[in-house]
């Protein structure tokens, strides 16, 4: 579906109206949705099947971090959002980590894109990375200036298949697992994750990973 609404956009057949563009950019943007709720559930069923396998290489931070903001705004629609990276002056620019990077990519491509989908149009979001004052854990901050979440609804957030609101939903569209995946890949990576947030004043998603060692294998390949 994807490849062919995007053969027809490029008019490769022929002129496109901005009608037709329109449509066609819609299709696209349902395609990519569909897409990723799809191999979100493959995800999960993996991992409650304990059949999820990691594979810990090292990862240079600066490059995971630019590669996951690059990854979340190909799939956004223009006008590109304003999503900044700050990375601790206390954390060498050349550092790795070892870690799973496709699974930990893909934890903050989901962040990043909920910054992005919960927020306006013309606000910024951005990812901050730091550590603790042990220097045992790497904190990853994905904050954003969107609508906000109630206190009371912390905890159901990263339950599967919540969605907090009806009217919110109708217009950021999803099934409801993106956190739920989130928070059981990062217990598999040894992290975790929680949420700061008010009604109208934005969210902070706070990820705490173990800073190993680039000679520590936590598991090895699971």
């Amino acid at each position: 579906i994807q490849s062919k609404s995007d053969v027809f956009r490029r008019g490769i057949y022929g002129p496109v109206t901005e009608r037709q563009a329109q449509a066609l950019q819609i299709i696209r943007s349902n395609g990519r949705t569909l897409l990723a709720m799809i191999n979100d559930l493959f995800d999960m069923s993996k991992i409650e099947a304990g059949e999820l396998e990691l594979a810990y290489t090292l990862v240079p931070l600066k490059s995971l971090c630019q590669a996951s903001i690059a990854e979340t705004l190909a799939f956004v629609e223009e006008p590109k959002p304003l999503i900044s990276l700050n990375i601790d002056d206390a954390l060498d620019e050349s550092l790795s980590i070892n870690t799973d990077g496709q699974r930990l990519r893909q934890v903050l491509v989901h962040l990043v894109h909920n910054a992005i989908k919960f927020s306006p149009a013309d606000s910024e979001s951005g990812l901050i990375v730091t550590q603790d004052a042990n220097r045992q854990h790497l904190i990853f901050t994905i904050w954003d200036q969107g609508i906000g979440i109630a206190q009371e609804d912390y905890g159901r957030i990263f339950e599967p298949f919540v969605q907090l609101d009806t009217s919110l939903t109708r217009s950021h569209a999803g099934a409801g697992l993106g956190l739920s995946l989130v928070k059981q890949l990062l217990a598999l990576l040894g992290g975790s994750i929680h949420v700061e947030s008010m009604i109208g004043q934005g969210s902070r998603f706070i990820v705490t990973l173990p800073n190993h060692p680039h000679w520590e294998s936590p598991g090895g390949s699971q």
